[in-house]
């Protein structure tokens, strides 16, 4: 348990025995740090005694006094806590033992993992999920960083975790860039900007399809032959081809990020899945009955939406289209079962953008009709809809189409990098320098993105992003280097007791509160928790660094602070892997 469920079972304890509530009760109240400016209350509160007299119709102050008189009879709970205040407004403050934040520190700084619900339980992460013939571009980058976050989260409460994309890999839309490959004169697979012509050929072709109804059909007929996989057809041939080449750009790309996938399954793959497991549901005989033929010929579920508060409508949704081609409502059927069948998940979740909350929300509904273990599989999966990735003060045109892509956000992000480190760098290798100007880069784009919830629209701001100072991923890694940096100076840096004192008080708080912050942090799916903590704490680091001499004549104050300075690391590591960022060790 960590600190926070202790203090927060002892009181749910003393509740029950004040006769307050049943053994079979509960009380929904918060138990919480208390922020570094507001110390001089407290380490801990609660609201539990505001809680409860709303419950019980019984006066706040008379019940925190009753609260307060049962926990000080407590042997157990005087081992932690100092002593206990009730606040003007009826909150309930706690201050920790000095012996207690001693031994807490210690046995924080030597976590490994952090245990949550996700530990051992099978965890399925899907992200950055590519259109092919489209390049990777801005909306892919918020994408794979919240994606690895939440992985990165998984991996940090030792989840059993697999991590996979859902490449779309065939539609009308890749028939149609077909057709202009088709009738492109001198482009080759072996040029090198193979990728920027796939892109163009896409682009091209919904313009002509749009422009061009008399040759409908000809774009119809490559779709067909690619959906049939008509392996004799020069389309199919060059389909196969493009494929190969995209998911190889695609793999280089997600490693630029530091992204390796277990496993990649395919929409062509899901959209065959997905036929079979709605057509099958028209035999009503075998099954309930699910879906229903809807005009010309479409296979149709009547999906129930919240046309406001009040009032719901129906709306047809097509799984099936009048053609007789899988929807995305069935490629995403099809997908969760592929999913399950390729690693039986507790947990799925999945990362896509805003706008397609609407579609998830029908493919669950549906999932949860269908017979067998399906309202099961469908409840353990989780959509987490991101917003839109903006760049401030650059020109959002590419030479692959009217936004940035990856390689070129990276660039510019990697240059301005380039440029602030010139003058700051020495002694280092050109392999050294390469890798911490990717690592700067990359926390700069991270924490610009998870420092606030996933779903909301982020606008990136190159200068403030980049800057050493301030809420941003380089100040963390700064940080990280100047803390390093001292164990750099001694050798053999022992664990010795730690002195606390009006210095490294502070940062003891915010040490002990790493279990608790990052716990709430990855139940709760939200990296933008974890951010706050890294900047918290090292904001109680620089001001313990600016205010003690480490290294001084006085040994044991000097292994009482080099001793904080290494747990301060350990967790601030774990802090920093929790949301991607590799730390550095100088800079």
């Amino acid at each position: 348990m960590t600190l926070l469920e202790i203090i927060k079972k002892e009181l749910e304890k003393t509740i029950i025995n004040l006769g307050y509530i049943s053994w079979d009760g509960e009380v929904k109240f918060d138990v919480s740090f208390i922020d570094e400016i507001n110390a001089k209350f407290g380490d801990i509160t609660t609201n539990l005694a505001m809680i409860l007299s709303r419950e019980i119709e019984k006066d706040t102050k008379g019940v925190a006094k009753d609260i307060t008189s049962a926990l000080k009879k407590s042997e157990d709970f005087s081992k932690i806590v100092k002593s206990i205040e009730i606040a003007p407004n009826g909150f309930i403050n706690f201050f920790l033992q000095e012996e207690f934040l001693i031994k807490e520190i210690n046995r924080v700084s030597g976590l490994d993992f952090v245990e949550t619900k996700f530990t051992n339980k099978k965890v399925l992460v899907e992200h950055s999920s590519p259109n092919l013939f489209k390049p990777f571009h801005l909306g892919h980058l918020m994408n794979n960083i919240i994606g690895e976050s939440v992985a990165k989260m998984m991996k940090a409460t030792k989840a059993d975790l697999r991590i996979m994309s859902f490449p779309s890999d065939i539609s009308i839309g890749i028939a149609k860039a077909i057709f202009i490959l088709k009738n492109k004169e001198n482009w080759s697979f072996f040029n090198e900007d193979i990728i920027k012509t796939l892109g163009e050929a896409y682009t091209e072709g919904v313009k002509f399809y749009e422009e061009n109804i008399p040759r409908r059909d000809e774009i119809k007929k490559i779709a067909r032959n690619l959906f049939e996989r008509n392996e004799e057809t020069e389309d199919y041939r060059i389909y196969t081809k493009a494929k190969e080449v995209n998911i190889e750009y695609f793999e280089r790309i997600v490693g630029m990020l530091g992204t390796k996938f277990d496993n990649l399954i395919y929409e062509s793959e899901a959209g065959v899945r997905g036929e079979e497991i709605v057509k099958s549901y028209l035999n009503k005989e075998a099954h309930k009955e699910i879906f229903e033929i809807g005009k010309e010929g479409a296979i149709v579920f009547d999906t129930k939406r919240k046309k406001n508060n009040e009032t719901e409508e129906t709306v047809k949704s097509v799984f099936i289209n009048s053609e007789g081609y899988p929807t995305y409502e069935a490629k995403d059927l099809g997908l969760l079962d592929l999913k399950y069948r390729y690693f039986p998940f507790d947990y799925n979740f999945f990362i896509t953008d805003n706008e397609q909350v609407p579609h998830f929300e029908v493919v669950l509904q549906v999932a949860k009709e269908l017979d067998g273990n399906w309202k099961e599989i469908a409840e353990k999966s989780e959509h987490i809809p991101h917003g839109r990735l903006n760049l401030k003060g650059e020109r959002m045109s590419s030479r692959l189409g009217n936004i940035l892509t990856v390689e070129e956000v990276l660039g510019i992000v990697n240059k301005k990098t380039e440029e602030r480190l010139s003058e700051k760098v020495e002694g280092i290798t050109v392999i050294e320098k390469e890798n911490l100007i990717k690592n700067i880069s990359l926390s700069a784009l991270r924490i610009a993105i998870l420092k606030s919830r996933p779903g909301l629209n982020i606008d990136f701001d190159f200068e403030n992003s980049l800057s050493f100072e301030g809420a941003t991923g380089p100040y963390l890694l700064y940080t990280y280097a100047r803390a390093n940096s001292l164990l750099e100076k001694v050798e053999n840096v022992k664990q010795e007791k730690i002195i606390v004192g009006e210095n490294s008080l502070p940062l003891i708080k915010k040490i002990i509160q790493f279990e608790a912050v990052a716990k709430k942090g990855i139940e709760e799916l939200a990296p933008q928790t974890i951010v706050k903590y890294l900047f918290e704490i090292s904001q109680a680091f620089n001001t313990f660094y600016a205010k003690e001499k480490f290294i001084t004549d006085d040994k044991k104050s000097t292994d009482s602070n080099l001793a904080l300075v290494k747990d301060f690391l350990k967790v601030f590591k774990l802090a920093l892997n929790m949301v991607g960022i590799e730390e550095v060790g100088r800079m």
